[in-house]
């Protein structure tokens, strides 16, 4: 296990959980600790000390729905956010004040931008191979970023895989492969990919032998939202060939319904900006559409 980089000391726990970061900045400390539940998910994140030496005790408590986090609470259990999932990509958020925010993404499943309710663009991101931005420009707080996955912005920046976490600055695993075997045999399904999880070994690919490889380092193609196997991310681009439709551009403020395979779809639009809006089936499946300005 990575115990230590970028002035940062990792802490596991006896199931190599990652459950302490601490920062250290001459005589004072930032320090963050982490909680999991019997099946791994981490269900709390607790600042207790901040580079300045305050004591600060701010915690965030997580609700799952399956493998996502649907709901953080504070720790006084009052909501911070919400957040809405559909075949299993992250599409929108709400925050405390009620605020609904939209999410889109790029062919890999990242986070490319967010929009507010009335269609104005909140934040842009774009990313090298490995996940460290080229672009990041933010006007609300965001936690998902990188093929849609939770992003501890303090005090390290890694990303939360769930079994796993993963440092987009060295594009690997921070712990090893919690299902690591080195027997023969097949790679998870993933053709040319030992996926986040090492599922055999051939002198053909040796990427197989090492604990903590990131989707075999063929991250243009895959990604591991578990932290354990790669997934191909061509069902990520179907999505959102889906998702982001361009239809004729308009001036108008208005509702909007219209049919897309056999679906209707309810969009609303705002003068001045690109407009867009997403629409829920019976099916439990969405869509989101762009109209462009005039």
């Amino acid at each position: 296990m990575i115990t230590s980089t970028g002035g940062y000391t990792f802490n596991y726990d006896r199931e190599g959980r990652l459950e302490e970061i601490i920062e250290a900045n001459g005589a004072d400390t930032n320090k963050f600790e982490f909680s999991y539940t019997s099946e791994g998910r981490r269900f709390r994140k607790i600042h207790l000390r901040d580079t300045s030496g305050v004591v600060r005790a701010d915690t965030t408590y997580y609700v799952y729905d399956g493998m996502f986090a649907v709901a953080e609470l504070d720790g006084h259990l009052d909501l911070k956010s919400k957040y809405v999932y559909t075949n299993g990509m992250l599409v929108g958020r709400v925050d405390s004040s009620g605020e609904f925010y939209q999410y889109f993404h790029d062919g890999l499943g990242s986070i490319a931008m967010i929009c507010d309710s009335m269609g104005s663009y909140q934040n842009l991101y774009s990313y090298d191979d490995f996940g460290d931005f080229r672009k990041k420009d933010e006007s609300v707080s965001n936690s998902y970023c990188y093929t849609g996955q939770e992003r501890d912005e303090e005090p390290s920046g890694l990303y939360n895989l769930r079994a796993r976490y993963y440092a987009v600055g060295m594009g690997r695993f921070t712990q090893e492969d919690p299902v690591l075997n080195m027997s023969s045999g097949s790679s998870g399904g993933c053709s040319g990919c030992s996926g986040g999880s090492i599922l055999g070994f051939s002198a053909g690919f040796p990427q197989k032998a090492n604990a903590y490889v990131y989707v075999g380092n063929n991250p243009a193609n895959y990604i591991d939202p578990m932290g354990l196997s790669c997934t191909k991310a061509e069902a990520r681009a179907e999505f959102n060939e889906v998702r982001n439709v361009y239809v004729e551009c308009t001036r108008e403020i208005k509702w909007d319904w219209g049919p897309i395979e056999g679906k209707r779809w309810l969009t609303t639009f705002a003068t001045g900006v690109h407009g867009h809006g997403c629409g829920s089936f019976a099916d439990e499946s969405m869509i989101c559409i762009y109209r462009k300005m005039c």
